[in-house]
């Protein structure tokens, strides 16, 4: 278990502290940090979709805790769960669909969530349990491109949220989902699973929306995808992409690290 104590937590962000500070860090309108990580499981399960329903998803692929399945809460996910990101402290649940080359899945080479302030100035952590999709599973109409995009290497410029690349050998094919940052303040989860949450406008939050929280950009890297054209998702064709998040970091930690990067 990779679980630290509180007293482990508050000395090892001291040393982070100190250390970007002697880097000279500064707070700019790309205020953000990283979280890189490994595959951990796949299956059938969506514990925000089809909590407590084995079975009852399309199949995913699940990063960072290695105890995902129908059945998670954010407690269960702290307490019973490990993680494969590459800090201790997050804990959260990370999927997506299997994606699927003329019907052979494709497992994603890596997965990277990069935490962003996007212009807001006021940015809380994420509360304890919140649940988030950015996509549509259910997509008959292409998805906004600043929200989900296919492109090659990660490139923002061009891609398609609708038609997979043709990418070359020494390349990933990416997918790039970008999650809402404003949070209604009530609730960690909602009907549909997303109006509880909403995108900013030039770093301001919608009165609907108040309260300020990072903005998640995720990213999946697939590699030896040679033809484009037979890519399928376990929800659908590609406009069905889409990728959840159910929060589970380290409290102190998360804090730590979001007033540290993003204020």
């Amino acid at each position: 278990m990779h679980r630290l104590g509180r007293p482990a937590v508050v000395l090892a962000l001291a040393a982070l502290f100190a250390t970007v500070t002697a880097t000279g860090a500064s707070a700019t309108d790309d205020r953000s940090f990283d979280v890189t990580c490994s595959f951990s499981h796949e299956g059938p399960d969506d514990p925000i979709v089809y909590h407590g329903q084995p079975g009852a998803s399309h199949h995913h692929m699940f990063f960072g805790n290695t105890s995902t399945n129908a059945y998670s809460t954010g407690e269960s996910l702290y307490v019973n769960g490990d993680t494969t990101c590459d800090t201790p402290y997050d804990l959260s649940g990370y999927w997506t669909p299997d994606l699927r080359v003329d019907g052979r899945s494709v497992r994603p080479s890596y997965m990277v969530a990069t935490y962003e302030a996007r212009g807001k100035n006021d940015i809380e952590p994420f509360p304890f349990g919140l649940k988030m999709i950015a996509g549509d599973a259910h997509a008959h109409q292409p998805s906004d491109p600043a929200i989900v995009k296919w492109n090659c290497d990660g490139n923002e410029t061009g891609g398609s949220s609708y038609q997979v690349p043709s990418c070359g050998w020494w390349q990933y094919t990416t997918l790039r989902y970008n999650f809402p940052d404003c949070w209604d303040g009530k609730n960690l989860d909602s009907p549909d699973h997303q109006s509880h949450m909403a995108h900013s406008r030039n770093g301001r939050c919608p009165s609907s929306h108040p309260r300020e929280v990072p903005g998640v950009r995720m990213e999946y890297g697939y590699s030896g995808i040679s033809n484009p054209g037979g890519v399928t998702l376990s929800s659908g064709d590609p406009k069905t992409a889409h990728a959840d998040i159910f929060n589970a970091w380290d409290p102190l930690a998360f804090a730590g690290y979001v007033g540290l990067f993003l204020s």
